[in-house]
């Protein structure tokens, strides 16, 4: 009995920090995002020339 419990102990533990690790992959993967679109807002508004845009932001990144 005293097996069972520990095994769903342990069980429940695997299960909850996965379910957190995959909810702050989804918060960085959007701060990365609004941070990509605030520095082509900025490229834009400072008419960055396109040479210097291509070295500021990753070309496999479109959105």
């Amino acid at each position: 009995m005293g097996v069972m419990l520990i095994g769903i102990g342990v069980y429940g533990m695997i299960i909850g920090n996965f379910s957190r690790l995959m909810m702050l992959k989804g918060k960085y993967t959007q701060e990365r995002k609004e941070k990509m679109n605030n520095l082509r807002h900025s490229i834009k508004y400072y008419n960055i020339p396109f040479s210097l845009q291509n070295r500021l932001t990753p070309s496999t990144i479109t959105y």
